[in-house]
This record gives C-alpha cells, sequence and structure tokens, in this order.
C-alpha cells in the first residue's frame, strides 16, 4: 500500500470547512462547483474530528457516536465499491484526497431539506472533496451511500492531476451514466437483487440504448423513465465489468483517462472496451445481445406465490389435438323458434344436401352402414394432469409424462418456497402414472388442490397486511410520486387566454348569451 497525505487537517481547512457548513447552499452544484478557497485560521475544532480506518474520511462532528458510525458506514461503502473495481482492501487501497463529512443535527429534525451537500475545492495547494450532512427527517442511508460512492469516483478521476490545472480537474468529472450505473450495480450486489428489475424492463421493451444512455439527462425525468434509466446504467456497467477480460481493471483505466481524453462518451468506451466494438454500430449491437443474456431469470430469481401458482398450473398442463364430430360438439335442439316458416324449410333442405352428398360408411363386411357418415373436425384441447384418465390410453402419453415433469425440475429452481413440497408432489405422480399405477391419485390430486388453495389464501393475507402497514406506518411521504402530481395540476389549470379575432368573437357571444 502506497504513501498517503499526512492525517492532519490544517487550521486553513478547519476554518473554511466549518465556515462552509453554516452557508451552503440546499443544493448541490451540478456538477459540483470546482474553485478555490481561503479562510483564516480556527481553533479548538481538533477535539469534534474523527478518521476512519484507512484515514480518508475525516467526520466533523460534536457527537462522538455518530462520527465513529458515519467512519464505519463510509469504510463499508468503500469496500463496495473496491468489490466492483475488483480491488483489495487494503492491499490496493492507494487514495490521494481526503474526504472531509462535515455532520450536524440529530434524527429527530423536521426541516424538509436536502440532507447532503457535496462540493470539490482546492485550499492550501491540495484538493479536497467535502460532504456537509444535515441530520433529520430526510436524510436516509441509501442518500449518504450514493453521495460517498459519487465522492470516491471523483477522487479516483482526481488523483493524477495537478490541483492548479483546473481545467483538466473539470474535464474529469465522472459522466452520470457511470456514476449512476456504479451505484446501482452496487446495489444490486448487497440487495441480491440479480437483475431482476433489469429484466423486467427489458421485457417491456423501453431499455435505453448505449448512445441515449450517454446523452440523458436525468434531471427532468419522471419516477417511471429514471427508474428505466438507472436499471439501465447499472446493466451497461455490470456488462463492461463482468463480460469482458480485465473489465474491473478497465473501469478504473477508464476513470483515470477522463481528464485527459477529449471526445464523445461512447468513442471513451470503445477505446477502453474493444471486445464491445470498434463504432458505434457495434457498440449498440453488442449491448443489445448483453441486454437479452442479462434479461434471463436465473435461480436467485425466486417467482412470488402468485406467480409461482400461475406456472405450476401452466406446467400440469398439455394440449391435446381430438378428433369431435359436428353432431357431438354441436348438439342441434331442432328448429329455432325464432326463425320464421321459410328459413326453417331453407335449413331443413341445407341439411338434406348435406346428407345425400355423404358416402356412406361401410361396415366390417363390406356392406354400408345403416346411416351417414358424421362430419369430423380436429380442435385443440387442454387436460390437466389431474383429468390423466382422458389421455391415459394414448401412444405419446409417455412423452406427455416426460414434458410435464421436465417443467416442474425447470420450476423448482425458481419456485416460491412454500411450493416446493407441492412441485416435489406432483412429480412422484408422474412417476407413479408413468409405471401405471393409478390406486389413490385422486385423492392425492384432491389434497394438492387444496393445499394451493391455501397458500394463495394465506399470500394474499399477507399482502394484505403489508399494504395496511405501509399505508399506517410511514412517517412521511416519499415524493416519489411529485411529478405527477405537478402534472396533474398542470393539466387542470385553465388554458390562457387567447387574443385572434375568433377567439374574441365567441368570447363576446358567450358574454352576450350566459
Amino acid at each position: 500500500m502506497s504513501a498517503h497525505p499526512p492525517p492532519a487537517l490544517t487550521a486553513t481547512v478547519l476554518a473554511w470547512l466549518s465556515a462552509w457548513s453554516a452557508t451552503a447552499q440546499e443544493a448541490p452544484p451540478a456538477p459540483w462547483e470546482l474553485r478555490e478557497v481561503e479562510a483564516a485560521p480556527a481553533a479548538g475544532e481538533a477535539s469534534r474530528i474523527s478518521r476512519s480506518v484507512s484515514k480518508q474520511f475525516v467526520v466533523i462532528g460534536d457527537d462522538g457516536s455518530v462520527r465513529s458510525v458515519f467512519c464505519a458506514f463510509a469504510e463499508q461503502v468503500k469496500g463496495e465499491l473496491y468489490d466492483i473495481l475488483g480491488l483489495r482492501l487494503p492491499d490496493d487501497d492507494r487514495w490521494r484526497i481526503e474526504i472531509l463529512i462535515n455532520v450536524s443535527g440529530r434524527t429527530t429534525d423536521l426541516h424538509g431539506r436536502r440532507p447532503v451537500v457535496s462540493d470539490v475545492v482546492v485550499a492550501n495547494g491540495a484538493f479536497h472533496l467535502r460532504s456537509r450532512v444535515r441530520l433529520g427527517d430526510t436524510f436516509t442511508r441509501e442518500a449518504m451511500r450514493e453521495e460517498i460512492l459519487s465522492l470516491l469516483l471523483a477522487e479516483m478521476t482526481l488523483r493524477g492531476i495537478d490541483p492548479r490545472d483546473l481545467e483538466a480537474a473539470k474535464r474529469a468529472s465522472v459522466p452520470d451514466w457511470l456514476r449512476t450505473g456504479v451505484i446501482e450495480s452496487v446495489a444490486s450486489r448487497r440487495q441480491d437483487r440479480s437483475g431482476e428489475t433489469f429484466a423486467a424492463i427489458y421485457r417491456s421493451g423501453k431499455v435505453l440504448g448505449v448512445s441515449e444512455l450517454l446523452a440523458a439527462d436525468p434531471g427532468p425525468m419522471d419516477s417511471v423513465s429514471e427508474s428505466i434509466y438507472r436499471a439501465s446504467c447499472g446493466g451497461l456497467l455490470n456488462a463492461l465489468a463482468t463480460k469482458h477480460p480485465d473489465g474491473p481493471l478497465r473501469i478504473q483505466s477508464m476513470l483515470a483517462d477522463l481528464a485527459h481524453f477529449e471526445g464523445r462518451g461512447i468513442d471513451l468506451i470503445a477505446k477502453h472496451f474493444p471486445g464491445a466494438g470498434d463504432s458505434p454500430t457495434a457498440i449498440e449491437k453488442w449491448w443489445a445481445l448483453e441486454m437479452a443474456e442479462m434479461a434471463q431469470p436465473t435461480v436467485k430469481n425466486v417467482l412470488s406465490p402468485a406467480a409461482t401458482e400461475e406456472a405450476l398450473g401452466a406446467c400440469l398442463q398439455r394440449r391435446l389435438l381430438e378428433r369431435v364430430t359436428t353432431a357431438s360438439s354441436e348438439p342441434s335442439a331442432g328448429p329455432d323458434p325464432d326463425l320464421d316458416e321459410s328459413a326453417a324449410e331453407s335449413e331443413r333442405r341445407r341439411l338434406w344436401q348435406i346428407f345425400r352428398s355423404r358416402k356412406p360408411r361401410e361396415t366390417a363386411e363390406g356392406a354400408p352402414s345403416g346411416g351417414p357418415e358424421m362430419p369430423v373436425r380436429e380442435e385443440w384441447k387442454t387436460y390437466d394432469l389431474s383429468e390423466y384418465r382422458k389421455f391415459q390410453g394414448r401412444e405419446n402419453f409417455g412423452r406427455h409424462l416426460d414434458a410435464i415433469e421436465a417443467a416442474l425440475i425447470q420450476l423448482s429452481y425458481r419456485a416460491f418456497p412454500l411450493h416446493r413440497p407441492i412441485i416435489h408432489e406432483y412429480r412422484a405422480i408422474v412417476v407413479q402414472l408413468r409405471e401405471g399405477k393409478t390406486k389413490g391419485l385422486d385423492s392425492r390430486f384432491a389434497e394438492l388442490a387444496a393445499q394451493r388453495i391455501q397458500i394463495a389464501r394465506a399470500a394474499a393475507d399477507a399482502t394484505d397486511y403489508l399494504h395496511y402497514h405501509l399505508a399506517t406506518g410511514t412517517r412521511h411521504l416519499s415524493g416519489a410520486f411529485e411529478d405527477y402530481k405537478a402534472a396533474l395540476r398542470e393539466l387542470e389549470r385553465p388554458p390562457p387566454p387567447r387574443s385572434d379575432p375568433l377567439s374574441q368573437a365567441l368570447d363576446a357571444l358567450d358574454k352576450e348569451y350566459r
């Protein structure tokens, strides 16, 4: 592990950090504003400082226990990022820039303001990454996690840049798609989502292409568009990191190259990931193939109780081609009383012509049968495994059982845990049918059907309880639907008056006859 800067904060840095904490804006600059700062020395701040294990995070605050929690949390997030980048702690920890976190307030405060504000400054000839945290009703661990990840990525891009070269430092700003991709990738690994959200979006056909991702502005997006954008960024970063040799190392080199590369983002990807393609068209084709592969469910994507029940019902069904006669499938009840006499007579003539045109069937001795041949047609019918008697005598009965067993085995990998014993029981029934043993099957089918109904009711009750708890136990609004409410208010607003002659004439008539 290479040497780090000395872990001592100068009085000048402490002074401008305290002054910034008192005067910082509620909304962070976008991108972070890079500027030089000056301040006079201040005394008595050393007792309010705690350092993390790696010495990179400097937490300032009045409460020592809060500072310790923030130091441990920051190191945990750092480990998650290094895992994405293929780095190990502490062997590969080569940080160069301190990250200063100023914590104020209490968790019981109600202020409704943005909880975390960060920026990059130059003081005493060195870069400093600052983050002001205000505890309260709007503070969340996820927001803090995202901010620490953003600060760590910014530190990686600024390591090899001279603090006096502000233009190069501004060019080293981490693109939003890359920052969002890292955040989503970390969240996916921590929550073990295994691309479930991405697969759902892919099946809807709304995943963005590479060019659209690099040019997208997440600021004005609504919640649905932002979810699609974030999932697509996470999928792109995972594809770059896992589908290429030395993918994590290539991401590191791409971060270090941000300050020196001049060109489009898609060209930057092509430079550091040649396997993805050497042109925008090739990269788009590669991304389309990667999306299709990542959308495939894995054994970690466990189905819900309702989805498992639906899939289980489909596994137990077989479609068979049946030969049915028109008379048996469409029985006639005589002339329709709603038809008049001429229509009924025409219908009788039509049926008589059909009767005369049919060739008489021959008996086994070669003699004509005593009646006309009935019209026969083929149609598909669906049978459940519990109706095995209706297709047990077919020659391909064994193949149908094999298909049902294969579908049950595939479903058992992703089935809801309560359904797995039921699936095992159905597989045992298939084996028994293959051996020709049918004793007691009807009662077993009835018991399994009752168990499935019981699981469905329990799952519905649990869902209702969770919805009730969510509706009655939430302490504050999430704000996830604020954009929809704003759009509704905009639609309900009356349109502005028009000044064209036709509109003025209509307004005058409306006043006259009102």
